[in-house]
């Protein structure tokens, strides 16, 4: 691993650099696994991580089993053949409060299984799509299906501020992806699985949506927010100053 990367806590969101041998331990064991295994010389390595966030300090902990590759001396592949996140067990990022709970409940066990069961992981975040719809969007219809083509009409109006055409491209790849994974292909009754590349890459989907509706939203309200109470202040200034000279004036 390289030295001196940036890294994100995925506790607290905390960007920090990563250094070895300071908050980065990486420790290779090359000799303890059977070696008449299927991948014949294996060993493994573990790295963890501490949060340099004081107000965090949690531990992130990851373990790669490799091949083994002789050289001048034994090191591991860089690739490796399996990979265990231990600490934390999810791969969900922090989410502010203002996102409704269900709606993050769905995403935080959509990213728990998406490793162990990929297909479920996609119907989760599917679901999950549709309450931000019914919640952000105030648009609720019997199927997803109606909600998200009354969606695509209420853009083409300009009706929803920060819902663009890239939001429908993106709620549309995670609608299909979704069924895929919880109904079998018709008319051949086969059911596809969905990778866990592919399940990640629903949750990044479903993490853009958080930012460009719900962060980006309550950017704008808190800017207004802060215009409304400077214009407040500049009036009641105003106001106090009309007041005294109309004092002065009538003595």
């Amino acid at each position: 691993m390289e030295k001196n990367l940036s890294w994100q806590c995925p506790y607290c969101g905390h960007h920090q650099v990563l250094s070895e041998g300071g908050n980065l331990q990486i420790y290779d064991e090359i000799d303890s696994c059977v070696k008449t295994s299927e991948h014949e010389d294996i060993g493994f390595r573990v790295v963890s991580i501490a949060c340099l966030n004081k107000q965090c300090k949690k531990l992130s902990l990851t373990i790669l089993l490799s091949e083994v590759q002789h050289y001048a001396e034994s090191t591991l592949k860089s690739e490796p053949i399996k990979v265990w996140k231990l600490l934390p067990d999810s791969i969900a990022k922090p989410q502010p409060d203002y996102i409704p709970t269900p709606i993050r409940k769905d995403y935080e066990e959509a990213c728990k299984i998406a490793n162990l069961s990929p297909n479920a992981s996609a119907v989760l975040a599917r679901r999950c799509l549709q309450s931000m719809i019914r919640d952000f969007c105030d648009i609720k219809e019997k199927t997803l299906h109606k909600e998200i083509e009354k969606l695509k009409t209420s853009v083409e109006e300009h009706k929803i501020p920060g819902v663009t055409e890239e939001s429908i491209q993106a709620i549309d790849s995670i609608k299909k992806m979704g069924n895929i994974g919880a109904h079998m292909e018709k008319p051949t009754g086969i059911l596809i699985d969905i990778e866990p590349e592919e399940a990640t890459l629903l949750i990044q989907l479903i993490e853009t949506l958080f930012k460009d509706w719900y962060v980006a939203k309550h950017k704008r309200q808190q800017s207004l927010n802060k215009i409304k109470e400077a214009t407040m202040q500049k009036e009641q200034k105003r106001n106090s100053g009309t007041q005294r000279k109309n004092i002065e004036a009538s003595h």
